[in-house]
């Protein structure tokens, strides 16, 4: 039996803080500029409060991506669970750490500069649909880093070094990598 079969998956909690950190930083500057182009024109049917509530939606999912990534990367995540598991915990404690802040400040500034109807169901919709796909963001962050990282143990997608022997595919021919075999080994009959 394999003994990491049996292993279960280890959660590093340093990883996760520091892509939460990351999450909450780049989500924070997208919800800032966001309701900075929301200023322009207040109001929940204004152009520039959607406009700046599609691009603070775009850097919240970006930045829950990143710290999803960021998380499976330090983690050295060995397979794309445990990547998946980083990611969802980033997601969690990005959540966690949004929803304080929300409360602390009352509020987000869309909500304070254009106190309507039209611009509470604006940030309150938005706010839900960055929590979602913030939520598939970082669990695709840590999926693909874990991924990136099982690639790279099994060998795929790195190039032999310079100069190394690489017997040839059958019927591919490649003199630029070949050089000679290793002593003592024969030559291949497909290069004579």
């Amino acid at each position: 039996m394999d003994v990491s079969a049996r292993r279960g998956v280890q959660l590093r909690w340093g990883a996760v803080l520091a892509g939460a950190f990351v999450a909450v930083a780049t989500a924070w500057a997208g919800e800032l500029l966001g309701s900075l182009l929301g200023l322009i024109e207040p109001g929940g049917t204004s152009a520039w409060g959607w406009i700046g509530s599609l691009i603070a939606l775009a850097v919240v999912v970006i930045g829950a991506f990143a710290g999803g990534w960021i998380a499976s990367r330090i983690a050295d995540a060995r397979d794309r669970t445990e990547g998946v598991l980083h990611g969802l915990v980033v997601w969690g404690v990005f959540g966690t750490a949004s929803a304080m802040l929300f409360a602390i400040l009352g509020g987000n500034l869309a909500l304070v500069a254009g106190s309507t109807a039209g611009a509470v169901r604006l940030a309150i919709g938005f706010a839900m649909l960055g929590l979602f796909g913030a939520l598939i963001a970082a669990a695709a962050g840590g999926t693909l880093a874990a991924g990136a990282a099982e690639d790279r143990r099994a060998g795929r997608g790195r190039r032999p070094e310079r100069g190394a022997y690489v017997p040839p595919r059958a019927g591919v021919h490649r003199p630029e990598i070949y050089t000679s075999p290793p002593e003592g080994r024969d030559v291949p009959p497909s290069v004579h």
